[in-house]
């Protein structure tokens, strides 16, 4: 576009969106060399369900002071920033990219005191009370040696002493040495006037470490998915299959295999049978509640048991191991 001016308005922009302009100066029959410029438009408001899985975004350095864009970091650190985004497979529950966190009550001038992550904003006018909001993420212990804290809450304003504050509401234990869990927070016990969502972890005793991914931000469901599924009594061809909710009795229980295959049944009250399973083979269970006619739950989150190996029943009995997992400490 040629501009008679030395400014040009451009609208209808998205949101949080990097843009580059390019631009020449016009001086009569010739031109200039091209000068660029690169800039990103403001964040707006978030629309619910609001997914940040970290693929998208840049990795950063513990100590660099920049973090994910419309997401602010709030820490007292002076050289050590956490929590940061990292790009392997190890620090990620999905694709190759999660966030590493880490406290020290060591070194707390470097480190910081406390983290606080504040979610981007939520437009008002659909969003009219933060309590109504639920949050799920992942998240993996790495190597800690004692079990620690995150709370959600809200970062409000405190008129009495004019600073703004973290009010923690609902709180997750992440126990020290354990693998990717999915923990689910929720707002529906917050009084306060606040509008900013946030995340932290609370006071701990020495250290730990730890990876977060995959977070979710939405309504509260009307019909919450069942917890604590568990496997036992596992034979070569059947498992008994156990879960918890809060007010369902009757269920959806769905059984995969490792091809795909799906098989479910209906179910009053908490706990199944599941038969006619193969023998030596991954199995994926998930719970659906079923509330009220019309209102089911999301899917529990996936719990993965083996079924038995056939004992040996006739001999000679040959292994070649071909079929083996190449470099792996678990027997075939």
């Amino acid at each position: 576009e040629i501009v008679t001016d030395n400014a040009l308005e451009v609208g209808d922009l998205p949101s949080n969106t990097v843009f580059t302009i390019t631009m020449r100066q016009i001086c009569g029959s010739d031109t200039s060399m091209l000068t660029t410029s690169t800039f990103r438009t403001q964040c707006g408001y978030t629309t619910l369900p609001y997914i940040q899985s970290f693929e998208n975004e840049a990795t950063t350095m513990e100590s660099e002071t920049t973090f994910i864009p419309c997401w602010d970091r709030i820490t007292d650190a002076s050289n050590y920033y956490f929590p940061n985004v990292q790009n392997s497979t190890y620090s990620a529950h999905t694709g190759n990219k999660g966030i590493y966190w880490y406290h020290s009550d060591y070194d707390v001038d470097a480190y910081g005191s406390y983290r606080i992550l504040t979610l981007p904003e939520l437009d008002p006018e659909v969003v009219t009370s933060v309590s109504n909001l639920q949050l799920t993420f992942w998240a993996k212990d790495d190597g800690s040696s004692s079990d620690y804290q995150f709370a959600l809450g809200v970062y409000e304003y405190n008129v009495d002493d004019s600073v703004y504050v973290f009010v923690p509401v609902d709180t997750a234990t992440i126990l020290a040495g354990s693998s990717w869990t999915a923990y689910e927070l929720n707002l529906a016990n917050y009084t306060g006037t606040g509008s900013r969502v946030a995340f932290a972890n609370l006071s701990a005793y020495g250290s730990f470490w730890c990876y977060l991914d995959d977070f979710e931000l939405d309504f509260i469901p009307s019909c919450r998915r069942p917890e604590n599924v568990t496997a036992s009594a596992i034979t070569t061809s059947s498992a008994h299959i156990a879960w918890t909710h809060e007010t369902a009795t009757n269920f959806i229980v769905a059984c995969t295999d490792a091809a795909g295959t799906t098989t479910t049944q209906l179910v009053t009250g908490y706990s199944t049978d599941v038969t006619g399973l193969a023998p030596n083979t991954d199995y994926t269970i998930n719970v659906y509640a079923i509330c009220a006619v019309g209102d089911t739950s999301r899917a529990s989150y996936n719990y993965t048991f083996h079924t038995e190996c056939i004992a040996i029943d006739v001999l000679p009995y040959t292994e070649d191991f071909e079929n083996a997992p190449m470099g792996d400490w678990m027997a075939p």
